[in-house]
C-alpha cells in the first residue's frame, strides 16, 4: 500500500484492517512493521502457513518473545516461496501482547502471497554453469536461436515459396492465353485471305480476253462498247474476204 495502515492506535484496536488479507507481491519478501508501546507490555510472535510446500517458513529479525520498545522501532518479517510449486500461499502472523494489569489482546496479520515455480528447476530448460550463458551455442560462439525465433523464419520461408510458386503459376497461364490468341488470330487471317483470293481469281477469269468469234456476242450484250468493236473491224480486214469486203 502507498500509504500506512495503522493496527492499533491510542490503545484501540482497527478490527476492520485487521481481518483483510493484504496481497503481497510476488517479487516482494520482506514485510516491514513499526511498533512501540509507552507503558511495559510483553509480546509473544508466532507464524501459521497453510501451504508450507509453497513457502519457506516465515522469520523475523526480533526474538519470538520479549518486550515491545518504548519507542517508535521497526521490525522486518520475511516471507520467501520455496519456488518448488505454483501455489497460492496464507501467511498468518500472530502477536500476542499481555500488559501489566493482565490485559490479554491477540493480533492476527494476514497475508497471501502468489508463489511460482523456478524455471530453472525444469530439466528441458538449460541451466548456466560456471557463470556462462544458458543459451544454447552454435559455431563461433554464437547463441542458436531460439524455437520461436526458427519458427518465425520458417513461417517467412514458407510465405515466400507459395509467393513464388503463384507467381510462376500466373507467368504460365499469362503465356499460354497470348499463344491461344495468336492461334486464334493467325486462323482467321489465313481464311480472310482465301476468300479474298477468290473474287480476285474470277474476276481475271471474267476478263480474260475472248476469242474473235465471240467478238459479235459480246458487242451484242455491251452497246456502249460496239462503235470501238465496229472501228477495229474496219481497220483489219478479213484475210479469207475479198479486198472491199469489211466485217
Amino acid at each position: 500500500l502507498d500509504a500506512e495502515l495503522y493496527y492499533v492506535r491510542d490503545d484501540v484496536v482497527n478490527h476492520y484492517a485487521l481481518s483483510f488479507n493484504m496481497p503481497v507481491p510476488t517479487e516482494t519478501n520482506s514485510l516491514y512493521f513499526t511498533w512501540y508501546s509507552r507503558s511495559k507490555v510483553d509480546y509473544q510472535l508466532a507464524f501459521y502457513v497453510e501451504n508450507p510446500a509453497a513457502l519457506n517458513t516465515p522469520w523475523s529479525n526480533i526474538s519470538s518473545q520479549g518486550e515491545v520498545p518504548r519507542v517508535p522501532s521497526v521490525f522486518r518479517v520475511d516471507i520467501v516461496c520455496s519456488e518448488n510449486v505454483d501455489e497460492e500461499v496464507f501467511v498468518t502472523m500472530q502477536l500476542n501482547l499481555t500488559s501489566h494489569v493482565n490485559n490479554f489482546t491477540v493480533l492476527n496479520f494476514k497475508r497471501r502471497k502468489m508463489c511460482f515455480k523456478r524455471i530453472d528447476s525444469d530439466s528441458n530448460i538449460p541451466v548456466p554453469i560456471n557463470n556462462n550463458s544458458a543459451l544454447p551455442m552454435g559455431f563461433d560462439g554464437v547463441p542458436t536461436p531460439t524455437t520461436s525465433t526458427q519458427v518465425f523464419y520458417i513461417s517467412v520461408s514458407v510465405c515466400c515459396i507459395v509467393i513464388f510458386l503463384v507467381a510462376i503459376i500466373l507467368a504460365i497461364l499469362h503465356l499460354h492465353s497470348v499463344k491461344r490468341v495468336e492461334m486464334e488470330d493467325s486462323v482467321s487471317d489465313s481464311g480472310s485471305s482465301q476468300g479474298l483470293s477468290q473474287p480476285s481469281t474470277q474476276t481475271t477469269q471474267y476478263l480474260r480476253a475472248d476469242t474473235p468469234n465471240n467478238a459479235a456476242s459480246v458487242t451484242n450484250n455491251h452497246p456502249g462498247s460496239a462503235p470501238i468493236l465496229q472501228l477495229a473491224a474496219s481497220s483489219f480486214q478479213n484475210p479469207g474476204a475479198p479486198p472491199h469486203e469489211t466485217k
